[in-house]
């Protein structure tokens, strides 16, 4: 286990020592696709955060914004969309420890890059999960590196 997720574990064992984090779910449904693509996006997504989380903790709450219900715009910070905002008052009261996400696309964190959000996540104590890379995206732990990013692989045995 790297350093920076020994806080999690410190802070929320499961009693065996493992580590027990509160999910949040986050997901962005694209406006321009087909109603079918938008549920099968959905129902794939839950279904790998799900299975990532498994073994390390619980997911608490979802954040679904769905740009086809909302005036969709890919400028728009992601801090300002709905769900976003929720999320983000969520990880002001502590209820959160992780922010987990299924397969990232260009849109999914709108004009936001998505070092910004793992930094912001980070200021709240909070880190970002992907399915993509089965665990935490990370910013480097040197301070001199700070800006350059990296990510990293949790195995799991299962």
């Amino acid at each position: 286990m790297s350093d920076a997720q020994a806080p999690f574990t410190e802070r929320r064992p499961n009693g065996t020592g493992a580590m027990h984090l509160r999910f949040g779910f986050y997901l962005h449904a694209d406006a321009f696709w087909p109603e079918q693509q938008i549920r099968n996006w959905r129902q794939r997504n839950w279904e790998a955060v799900q299975q990532m989380v498994a073994t390390c903790g619980t997911i608490i709450d979802s954040y679904l914004d769905d740009a086809t219900l909302e005036v969709p715009s890919d400028l728009t910070p992601w801090k300002h969309r709905p769900q976003a905002g929720r999320l983000l008052g969520d990880l002001g009261n502590g209820t959160l420890d992780a922010v987990a996400v299924g397969t990232i696309h260009h849109r999914t964190f709108a004009a936001t890059p998505i070092w910004d959000v793992v930094a912001l996540l980070a200021r709240h104590g909070t880190q970002l999960w992907t399915a993509d890379v089965n665990g935490p995206l990370l910013l480097k732990p040197d301070p001199a590196d700070a800006a350059a990013p990296t990510r990293t692989r949790q195995n799991r045995k299962g």
